[in-house]
């Protein structure tokens, strides 16, 4: 029948770390807000309390769940799912989301709210069952964006992209650029992240969650940057890396770079990495045609599957 009956809540130590892993790494198309040390970095960094558990069908472990419980003066003020839960398949069906959902309500005591963005696409039949469960529609646009397969051969990958997209790339590979990997400029990359986000203002991702992810024993963050011939960097991208996926995290070119497509060469190199590590897919880390229609144009360039989620909804 595939349908879940439990969750089992588990301790916040090494053992359960382990187990939670073992199934989050099964899940075809897992994200970061769900992940063990991402939550582990945001109590550390925002304070908040951290709920997880595995969701069951009888003894089997079929899917994972992160609850963040935000406090404020110590005291918990809302509980946040955010796409969430996780299932693997054939267990990955809405209304096994759905009561994954209720057993996550039950777990926070009330009247603490619980926002959720579940990880469910938007469709009308999706929506109404979440309201039908009593789950009011808190923000009606859902997480968007585009994954690229990487079982899918490299050359056939490359033909997928638009022909503007493919010929960008072609000129960028030209200039036989050297692209460098690690963390040997790290500090500096994330002050050139900072002042770029002071000059354009828009927020990214804190400087706090960036070192956190850096320091952990296994960082998951991959870094490739692109420099000139003084040596100054002119383009880097972070990735946030998993067995199954790389996920396009932040991404910076300054006009020298933009002009030999720098870009396109990082994000191709990317596919090209991740595949060889044996990840399914490349996650360009969200298109947003409404605030960032620019960044959304160039990401559709590559030909990405797209994927909606359903929006936020509430229950108190």
């Amino acid at each position: 029948m595939n349908q879940i009956d439990k969750i089992e809540w588990l301790d916040d130590d090494e053992k359960s770390r382990k187990r939670y892993n073992n199934v989050f790494d099964q899940i075809k198309l897992s994200n970061i807000p769900q992940i063990w040390d991402y939550g582990t970095i945001k109590k550390a960094t925002e304070g908040s309390d951290v709920i997880r558990g595995i969701i069951k069908d009888g003894r089997k472990d079929v899917g994972t769940l992160q609850i963040l419980v935000k406090k404020k003066y110590g005291i918990p003020i809302a509980a946040r799912i955010n796409r969430g839960p996780l299932l693997l398949e054939p267990y990955d069906t809405a209304y096994n989301h759905i009561l994954a959902l209720k057993r996550a309500r039950m777990k926070i005591p009330r009247p603490i709210p619980v926002v959720c963005a579940p990880n469910i696409e938007y469709t009308p039949e999706n929506i109404e069952l979440l309201t039908e469960y009593r789950w009011k529609q808190w923000n009606p646009y859902g997480y968007e964006t585009g994954v690229i397969d990487l079982n899918d051969s490299i050359d056939d990958i490359r033909k997928g992209f638009d022909s503007k997209w493919r010929n960008q790339l072609k000129s960028s590979e030209k200039f036989q650029l050297e692209i460098n990997e690690g963390f040997s400029r790290f500090g500096e990359i994330i002050d050139i992240y900072e002042q770029s986000q002071k000059e354009k203002e828009y927020d990214g991702i804190p400087r706090s969650v960036l070192l956190s992810l850096k320091a952990l024993k296994e960082s998951p963050l991959k870094v490739f940057y692109i420099t000139n011939a003084d040596d100054d960097i002119i383009a880097f991208d972070i990735f946030y890396s998993t067995e199954n996926f790389g996920l396009y995290f932040v991404g910076w070119n300054d006009d020298e770079g933009r002009k030999m497509y720098v870009n396109n060469l990082l994000l191709f190199h990317a596919a090209e990495y991740f595949k060889n590590l044996g990840g399914r897919w490349l996650d360009l880390g969200g298109i947003d045609y409404i605030d960032t229609e620019e960044n959304a144009r160039f990401k559709d360039g590559m030909r990405p599957k797209h994927i909606r989620l359903a929006g936020e909804f509430i229950k108190f």
